[in-house]
């Protein structure tokens, strides 16, 4: 009898809940965000300010390996005119600024990390934002990104363009 009850009731809820689903009209867009990263006007500002700061702080690293290039060409060509304290003393400087070369590229790729993420972050708050406008002005019932388990949608679904637009 428990039994009997317990299908029924699951039978009745299932009929209950398919009516309530198809009274709802499900609409569902998928984004690319790294499409919208890489197409919109704020991604694009944002790639060009930060390339901008890194070509400067590349430009100081080029000028230190010229230097120490300099400086170890200067020591071959001059190894039989300098004294052995001489050729040390040069010796030590060019270790110095070698160090001081690898200290400042690994300063500049941990700051290219860091800043890479930093606007990442950045655009992806604005994109969300304005994902979510979309969902809500648009009566999207769900909004998924591609990169995240999307096997297959139709491009008509694709929402990229619209957020695109909207980041202009």
């Amino acid at each position: 009898m428990k039994r009997v009850f317990l299908v029924v009731f699951l039978v009745c809820s299932m009929m209950w809940g398919a009516q309530a689903m198809a009274a709802e009209k499900v609409k569902i867009g998928v984004i690319d965000i790294q499409r919208i990263i890489r197409d919109s006007k704020a991604g694009k500002e944002a790639r060009a300010k930060f390339a901008k700061e890194i070509d400067s702080r590349k430009k100081i690293l080029s000028a230190k390996e010229e230097k120490v290039k300099s400086m170890a060409e200067e020591i071959k060509k001059n190894v039989g005119k300098l004294t052995p304290a001489q050729r040390r003393e040069k010796e030590e400087q060019m270790a110095q600024e070698v160090k001081e070369l690898r200290r400042l590229k690994a300063d500049l790729e941990e700051e290219i990390k860091k800043k890479e993420a930093e606007i990442t972050s950045m655009l992806i708050r604005d994109i969300l934002d304005e994902v979510r406008k979309l969902g809500s002005v648009g009566g999207y019932t769900l909004i998924l990104d591609r990169k995240q388990g999307v096997v297959y949608f139709k491009d008509s679904i694709d929402c990229s363009p619209l957020i695109i637009e909207r980041l202009k």
